[in-house]
């Protein structure tokens, strides 16, 4: 049998510094991503693309208050803000095809309208393998704090494109601001895709 020789070596990670983007104002951020980055809001949810010097630490503080949050993720929460910041920055920043979302809603228990400016942070949601030549993007990435676990059953706007769609017998719940928040992008992703074809 011949024998074969494969000395490939992935290259070494670049070195990313500790702070990175924590003092970048946000209209000098960078998304690097390869569609058009927007704010995106339904009705009671807004989602506001992540950037490190407006979100690093609530999405921190969220992580390592409830770590329960990431447990089907495969990372463990940042230990400290600086972990963080490279987190942001290898996840979502870095891959071209990743953008990553700050979910925005209204305080949990709250009984009267509250204006966009003054929701919380809720969790966050990214969009993974996204490809401009294919316009394709897919929701992935989503992490909801347990305070916002509110249940709820708001369609998407892909389940009514399922071959053999029907109404399920019974509601499965899931929280709110994810399926809201699954539902503003998937309706974003159809827009773009529409805009190109049309």
């Amino acid at each position: 049998m011949p024998a074969f020789t494969n000395s490939y070596a992935p290259p070494a990670p670049p070195d990313i510094p500790s702070d990175i983007h924590l003092h970048t104002p946000p209209d000098e951020y960078d998304f690097n991503y390869v569609f058009e980055v927007k704010q995106l809001r339904s009705d009671r949810v807004e989602l506001r693309p992540m950037v490190p010097s407006l979100h690093a630490k609530v999405y921190f503080e969220g992580v390592n208050k409830y770590p329960e949050v990431l447990k089907w993720m495969g990372i463990s929460p940042p230990r400290t803000l600086e972990e963080t910041l490279v987190l942001i920055e290898k996840i979502w920043r870095a891959p071209t095809d990743s953008l990553s979302y700050a979910i925005f809603t209204e305080p949990p228990g709250s009984t009267t309208k509250v204006e966009p400016e003054d929701y919380v942070y809720a969790g966050s949601i990214a969009i993974i393998n996204s490809s401009s030549p294919q316009m394709i993007a897919e929701p992935g990435y989503v992490t909801i704090l347990p305070p916002f676990h509110v249940h709820a059953y708001p369609r998407s706007p892909l389940t009514s494109l399922t071959p053999g769609h029907s109404e399920p017998t019974s509601k499965p719940t899931q929280p709110a601001c994810s399926s809201i928040a699954s539902s503003i992008i998937l309706t974003r992703a159809a827009s773009a895709s529409d805009a190109v074809s049309g």
